[in-house]
């Protein structure tokens, strides 16, 4: 998910864990930093905010769906997010 953030919210360090390494190939040797995209937001409001919108009502996983959905929300501006916190704040906050 690294790759999909806001270029200027996300850096990232070479893994250098090598358990981590053999674990999770698909990060690439990559451990992504990022910061969420809206002023005064943290991570974990940006994550539950994030993920309060891609929960599928059958609780089916689609990694596709997933995917094309947080991408859509990374590109929100902050009106749009401030927005959908205040329309889902029972459920995120």
């Amino acid at each position: 998910m690294g790759e999909m953030w806001p270029e200027e919210h996300r850096r990232f360090v070479p893994e250098t864990r090598e358990s981590w390494l053999r674990e999770e190939p698909q990060l690439g040797g990559r451990l992504w930093l990022l910061r969420s995209p809206w002023p005064g937001w943290s991570l974990r409001e940006t994550f539950n905010a994030m993920w309060a919108g891609l929960e599928r009502p059958d609780g089916e996983y689609d990694p596709d769906y997933v995917l094309a959905g947080a991408a859509d929300f990374l590109r929100w501006s902050e009106g749009e997010a401030i927005k959908w916190r205040v329309l889902t704040s029972d459920d995120v906050e």
